[in-house]
């Protein structure tokens, strides 16, 4: 899972920063501080681990139609002398990666790496590319268990421009440990690549056109740089897996229009709207309703909205006629609501409830049944009565806490509702008085982080949480002061 990100130089952040993920991640901070910056940052990061291109233009899986605007509009006071660099830190619990082809050895299970139980970190340096609006991986380096074991650095483009001097660095003690070392421990390795500095797991740099001082490889040597090809790729191929794995929810949700056709496999893009969710409840089977009807339901976040899939069925003896767009199988929502004038509640269209259940519906979804591990939401509280905003924080602790889950929820938030409930499951679990049916929570499981604009750049403060829910870190000013004020 993903543990860590760091950011320098992009967009709002300057000097370096550093957000610690945990099953439930909580970004706080005035208007305009940088929390859509980091998700865009995340972004970033999936489209390079999955093109090994670092032009800052459009994020196709971030949603339709964003730009990112090109180098100048992403580096840090729009200054493209500066390079911007990212750190993202994973733990590996005997994960296998499958790897390329190009990498396989004659043994039976060649083609599946594992790593073993370790902490990697793939950290990247871009810089603008020649053309003055793109960018360049300049600089990789690998760590494990907060080792470096290398540093591949690109230079300038040849002539033809399609390849790069390359140099490879090796931390010749730190790789002991994962691979077999050459008895000539020689530093730098160069060779061309056509890919920047990030390796690509179908053209790895070492195994073919390295050269020392003018001379060959010896077969040692050939053999050192295939494995560290082999490492290398497995963990490039690690970090981009998680990467891909990433789920955005925008601040603002669609509500599904009448003449809404849900999507059988929707893409990504269509989460930042909210209507995915819609679409996996039309295609997802009632095991699927049901288990979001609990959340919605009495028991838990009490929307006083049930979900129903209504499907029309022609009668034998009327005339075929094309059926309308808003009478096509579709889900319609029940309102629980007691002492109605009319016989029984009444089914209605999504169009024709409150606005707050589209805006929370997606969220439910996200959390309970979509297949990505990583769920990033902005103001997941919006148009949400307080009651709800605070049942929310149960919402994130059933879905990702406990050692078999593996989701994972990063909320940028301006609720003090919601972390207040996460704070009191904290103390009670600590008290041994949780309510029956709640899953526990400690203070490791959550991340509370405040982003504050400052003259040399964002700065992120992790703001420590004890045992007994309350912060070990005061807030900074300006926020949750407010009710203190009004009141006294």
């Amino acid at each position: 899972m993903i543990t860590a990100i760091e950011i320098e130089n992009f967009k709002c952040f300057g000097q370096r920063q550093r957000i610690t993920v945990a099953p439930i991640t909580l970004l706080f901070g005035a208007n305009s501080a940088g929390k859509s910056s980091f998700f865009q940052s995340l972004f970033y990061l999936q489209q390079i681990f999955e093109t090994y291109s670092a032009n800052p233009f459009a994020l196709s899986s971030f949603t339709d139609g964003f730009d990112l605007g090109g180098y100048s509009q992403v580096v840090f006071g729009h200054e493209i002398d500066r390079e911007m660099t990212f750190r993202i830190e994973c733990w590996v619990e005997e994960e296998e990666v499958h790897i390329p082809l190009l990498l396989r050895g004659q043994e039976e299970d060649a083609g599946i790496y594992s790593f073993g139980a370790s902490e990697i970190a793939i950290e990247l340096t871009v810089s603008i590319a020649e053309d003055g609006y793109g960018g360049i991986v300049r600089c990789f380096k690998l760590f494990a268990d907060d080792k470096q074991l290398v540093q591949f650095e690109a230079g300038g483009l040849d002539e033809l421009g399609k390849f790069r001097d390359f140099t490879a660095t090796f931390f010749y003690e730190n790789l002991e440990q994962k691979v077999d070392v050459p008895d000539q421990r020689e530093n730098p390795w160069k060779t061309f690549y056509g890919y920047g500095a990030l390796p690509s797991r179908y053209d790895p740099p070492l195994s073919a056109g390295v050269r020392l001082d003018d001379r060959t490889l010896s077969e040692e040597e050939f053999q050192f740089g295939r494995e560290v090809d082999q490492f290398c790729s497995a963990a490039v191929e690690c970090v981009r897996n998680h990467l891909n794995n990433l789920l955005y929810i925008g601040p603002v949700r669609q509500v599904p229009p009448p003449n809404y056709s849900p999507v059988p496999l929707p893409r990504l893009q269509r989460w930042a709207s909210g209507l995915a969710a819609w679409d996996m409840l039309h295609y997802g089977g009632g095991d699927r309703i049901a288990q979001v009807n609990f959340w919605l339901g009495p028991d838990r976040l009490d929307t006083r909205i049930n979900i129903e899939y209504q499907r029309l069925f022609a009668r034998p003896d009327m005339p075929r006629l094309p059926v309308q767009s808003d009478q096509s199988p579709r889900i319609r929502l029940r309102p629980l609501v007691t002492g109605s004038a009319t016989p029984g509640p009444a089914v209605l269209r999504v169009q024709d409830v409150g606005f707050g259940i589209s805006q929370i519906l997606p969220v439910v979804v996200a959390l309970l049944v979509a297949k990505e591990d990583y769920v990033l939401v902005e103001q997941p509280e919006l148009h949400l009565h307080p009651r709800l905003q605070t049942e929310l924080g149960d919402l994130l602790i059933e879905a990702c806490v406990g050692d078999e889950k593996t989701k994972r929820a990063i909320m940028e938030t301006h609720s003090e509702h919601l972390i207040l409930r996460v704070l009191r499951r904290i103390r009670e679990t600590t008290d041994g008085e949780l309510p029956d049916g709640f899953q526990e929570v400690g203070p490791g499981d959550v991340s509370v982080n405040y982003l504050e604009p400052a003259e040399e750049g964002t700065k992120i403060m992790r703001l420590r949480i004890d045992d007994d829910g309350e912060f070990v870190d005061r807030w900074p000013h300006g926020f949750f002061d407010e009710r203190a004020e009004e009141l006294f």
